[in-house]
């Protein structure tokens, strides 16, 4: 996966910091987003969560059609 300059260096800046290599705190970071995940997925949370962002997207789309026709 490529990652923007600017991530890999907070991400260098952190693995430095406890001393693991970037790979290892990717890894880390990843589980502990994943446990978080299936957390709000079992209280119904990652279903709500992901329909207000879905819904948060077609505003702006109708927010950007409108100021594009004006």
């Amino acid at each position: 996966m490529k990652y923007p300059a600017d991530m890999l260096a907070r991400l260098d800046r952190l693995a430095g910091k406890i001393g693991i290599s970037r790979s290892q705190l990717i890894r880390n970071l990843l589980e502990i987003a994943l446990d978080d995940a299936e957390v709000l997925e079992s209280l119904g949370v990652f279903t709500l969560a992901s329909w207000i962002r879905a819904m948060k997207e077609s505003m702006r789309e109708r927010r950007d059609d409108v100021l594009q026709t004006a």
